[in-house]
């Protein structure tokens, strides 16, 4: 109770901001891999849209999806055959280790070529080679190489958890709570 009680108690209220409970949209493209569009739809925080608009808040382009300006987009590349990593997987030191995805490199595959440039930031890698790059620019663009469109990644637990792990780079903020992870 008040003390001393309160005079006007019918002009008391509570107001609770649910911004950070709604759902944030992408768009996504229909010819991306099964495994990974099953990712999107089945996430918590995230809404599946058609079609690029302007409640949109990022876009999963695998390859025919048009270029959104101003949009925070995901990019999966995939031009070559896929192939086990030359190497190890390497996070970057930007990413804390509590963050960091166990991700088995016999069972990785990459499908392209993905170059850094010098202003770009690798945040994951195969040995050698970025896998993961964060494009400099003023638009949030990741890219990856990862191949998604393997059978065995359908059912593989690491692959929701990437997949939101990319999408919080993207929009810079936390999607799951940390029990979720």
């Amino acid at each position: 109770a008040l003390q001393p009680s309160d005079a006007l108690a019918e002009d008391d209220g509570i107001f609770l901001d649910l911004r950070p409970l709604r759902r944030r949209r992408v768009a996504i493209d229909s010819k991306c891999p099964s495994a990974l569009l099953a990712a999107i739809r089945a996430h918590p925080a995230l809404a599946v849209a058609k079609e690029i608009s302007p409640d949109v808040e990022a876009v999963l382009d695998c390859g025919t999806l048009a270029a959104a300006r101003g949009v925070a987009t995901l990019r999966v590349l995939a031009d070559r055959l896929p192939t086990r990593p030359s190497g190890p997987m390497q996070w970057s030191s930007a990413v804390p280790e509590s963050r960091r995805i166990r991700l088995d490199p016999e069972r990785m595959q990459v499908a392209a070529r993905l170059g850094a440039r010098p202003a770009d930031e690798v945040l994951l890698a195969a040995g050698d080679e970025p896998v993961i790059v964060r494009r400099a620019g003023s638009t949030e663009l990741l890219e990856t190489s990862l191949d998604f469109d393997a059978r065995e990644n359908t059912r593989r637990p690491e692959i929701p958890l990437l997949v939101n792990w990319m999408v919080e780079q993207l929009l810079g903020a936390g999607l799951l709570d940390a029990i979720a992870i």
